[in-house]
């Protein structure tokens, strides 16, 4: 494989090749052959922050005990951030939440799990960036997320889907139908994408428009497949 991401391994069974290029039809790079990244440029520098913890204070979601409004607790919380238009906003995770529905965000925000917590969804797309309108009229997607110490396992549709994604401290994206996709730029530290398959698509473990940095992490069997 060359730095333009021409994959000289070819695949067996029903599987596509690892990399499928995109329409946009721009130079790209790609780690690896089992469908993980798409991006502009990758990298491998990104250094390790502080545990988050001391900004959970007040901030700090946990299961709701019937396990029907999950999605609604973390939405009402990111929701004050969004009605206050305060960018860089905590939302702290505590447990484990099946979510109902997907989480959308309109300001840039940071999660972080509390623990050993995870969150799974039937819905598709777990986090989902709102849209903003630019100055030719055209919808795009607008906001930022950080995610720490957090895993998201399940999701039927790409778990999160933003603007700039930085995945942090421990986190664990598996078993997604796409891990990430963003707009713009990916950064990945200390943490694990696993197993994340995307059917006819691009980038199993992360789809992305800008440079990719990664460091101190595991990608392992992420897919792209022919459905």
């Amino acid at each position: 494989m060359n730095a333009l991401g021409k994959a000289s391994a070819s695949s067996t069974g029903s599987k596509g090749s690892a990399f499928r290029k995109p329409s946009y039809k721009r130079s790209l790079a790609i780690l690896s052959t089992s469908g993980i990244v798409f991006g502009l440029g990758l990298s491998g520098s990104s250094q390790a922050i502080a545990n988050p913890t001391a900004d959970c204070l007040g901030n700090t979601v946990t299961p709701a005990s019937t396990g029907t409004q999950e999605g609604n607790e973390v939405q009402n919380l990111l929701n004050i951030y969004n009605e206050l238009r305060e960018d860089n906003g905590v939302v702290c995770l505590s447990g484990h939440f099946d979510l109902d529905g997907r989480v959308f965000f309109n300001r840039n925000v940071k999660v972080y799990g509390l623990g050993t917590s995870s969150i799974t969804s039937p819905y598709g797309t777990v986090f989902q960036s709102d849209t903003d309108i630019d100055e030719n009229s055209l919808s795009y997607i607008a906001y930022d997320i950080e995610i720490s110490n957090l895993s998201i396992l399940n999701s039927p549709g790409t778990a999160i889907h933003a603007r700039n994604v930085d995945i942090r401290n421990g986190s664990t994206l598996s078993g997604n139908d796409g891990a990430i996709r963003a707009e713009r730029n990916v950064t990945i530290s200390n943490s694990t994408l696993s197993a994340n398959e995307v059917s006819d698509g691009d980038g199993g473990a992360i789809y992305a428009l800008g440079n990719v940095t990664i460091s101190n992490s595991t990608l392992s069997a992420n897919e792209v497949s022919d459905g």
